[in-house]
């Protein structure tokens, strides 16, 4: 259980420090294989959707906490490059 909820602390801390990365237009990682470009928001996307779909409901206080302040982080900072990305996905 600590170490869950050190992850999720990690996890809140850097969106919480770094939130400019995520959604700058200029944050792309490139694939090595293919040269095909992702902004960096759409390549991390899965991974906090599965932090948080994991967790969100977790009966522990203190897990379900931190995963709410996670998704208010991701909703209130990352909302409209999310859609766009769902645009292109789609």
């Amino acid at each position: 259980m600590r170490s869950k909820l050190i992850s999720l602390h990690l996890v809140l801390t850097i969106l919480n420090s770094h939130m400019q990365v995520f959604v700058h237009p200029s944050s792309i990682i490139y694939s090595a294989s293919s040269d095909e470009a992702t902004p960096f928001v759409l390549a991390t996307k899965q991974y906090l959707c599965l932090a948080l779909s994991r967790n969100a409901l977790s009966p522990v206080p203190q897990v379900f906490e931190i995963s709410v302040e996670i998704f208010w982080r991701v909703l209130s900072g990352m909302r409209t490059k999310l859609k766009v990305g769902m645009r292109f996905a789609i």
